[in-house]
């Protein structure tokens, strides 16, 4: 017959023990995607307050502008459309999680691919 006190740290009844000892709970995460939806988006815009972030999401793009009106100086060009469409609200700790995990993300995308590099548009985000 086996003696139980020299059974390891690794039986149940002793882990249990441990957890009730030091206050941990074991917490078992259900995540549901039935009602997921997925979206693109190449752009956003932020907002901020004191206690949230707005984060809007949307869909950048490029259409030719109309023929220029007949003064001086004024050239054809382009237009740029935003369409936001998805607007997330998050508290400054969830922020603060999801920006680590992106940069963790983008960090593993660049050694695998190598770096990313950024249009230069003052006061524009993408």
């Amino acid at each position: 017959m086996a003696d139980s006190s020299s059974d390891s740290s690794n039986s149940p009844p002793l882990r249990l023990h441990a957890q009730q000892q030091s206050g941990e709970r074991r917490v078992r995460l259900r995540v549901d995607t039935s009602e997921i939806k997925s979206t693109y988006a190449n752009a956003f815009q932020t907002a901020a307050s004191r206690d949230e972030v707005v984060l809007e999401l949307g869909f950048k793009h490029v259409v030719p502008s109309p023929p220029p009106l007949e003064r001086e100086g004024e050239e054809a060009g382009v237009e740029v459309q935003l369409e936001l469409g998805h607007r997330v609200i998050v508290t400054y700790p969830t922020l603060k999680r999801l920006a680590i995990a992106i940069g963790q993300v983008v960090r593993g995308y660049e050694v695998e691919h190598g770096e990313i590099e950024l249009e230069e548009q003052a006061g524009k985000n993408e």
